[in-house]
């Protein structure tokens, strides 16, 4: 592992051994002048409720895309797609059977048995979050389940990812904090030139665009 030891390796290659003996320095001053946010801490009795809830979002993750390979086999074989949003259990009745070939078929009743599977598992997971959040803050999630346009799980996401809302001075920590804003990137002498949107945190990013705002 030659990252874990920089001067053996550096050496043996005939290399400049390089050292990191500032860099405890430096992050030691970056602390003082305060370029470091401060984190946050989260409420111990909630953080496994919470690590749940994203265990939640990694199995609907999963069912999208047995749904979404479904509808790529359709159009892979030339086959007419469902006609209906097979989302919705009822829509998927006679999926498969346009096909001659049984190896098709069976590898479409493999990904229904397995969509089937996560609904069920998913429901389940959804049940007992909306059990614990009135446990924890009913007040918080009453309120939010009252707001147009949220509903069930975008309450437990605001309510399990960002908790307290107060904990962010300024709209644009929250804004960073969602990774809902673009970089600058600098060059020496070069000018500025505009980076990638950051890549939105996958349980906030839900936020946008779910509830009611006000005109």
């Amino acid at each position: 592992m030659c990252w874990a030891m920089p001067f053996t390796c550096a050496s043996s290659m005939g290399q400049k051994p390089r050292t990191t003996a500032s860099t405890p320095t430096r992050r030691r001053r970056s602390c003082e002048v305060a370029c470091y946010p401060r984190a946050y801490v989260y409420p111990a009795e909630m953080r496994a409720t919470r690590d749940l809830m994203r265990r939640r979002l990694h199995f609907v993750r999963h069912r999208g895309q047995l749904l979404a390979h479904i509808q790529n086999t359709h159009h892979q074989y030339n086959q007419a797609a469902p006609g209906k949003r097979i989302t919705y259990r009822s829509n998927r009745e006679g999926i498969g059977e346009g096909f001659e070939d049984p190896s098709i078929r069976e590898s479409l009743g493999a990904d229904l048995a397995l969509v089937d599977h996560f609904e069920v598992v998913i429901g389940d997971l959804e049940a007992s979050l909306v059990r614990k959040a009135r446990v924890h803050d009913p007040d918080s999630f009453h309120i939010l389940r009252s707001v147009p346009g949220i509903g069930k799980v975008l309450s437990l996401t605001i309510l399990y990812e960002i908790h307290d809302i107060h904990r962010f001075k300024r709209v644009g920590e929250f804004a960073s904090y969602s990774r809902l804003v673009k970089c600058q990137l600098r060059g020496q002498g070069s000018g500025q030139r505009r980076g990638q949107d950051r890549q939105r945190l996958p349980q906030v990013g839900l936020l946008r665009g779910g509830g009611a705002v006000p005109g």
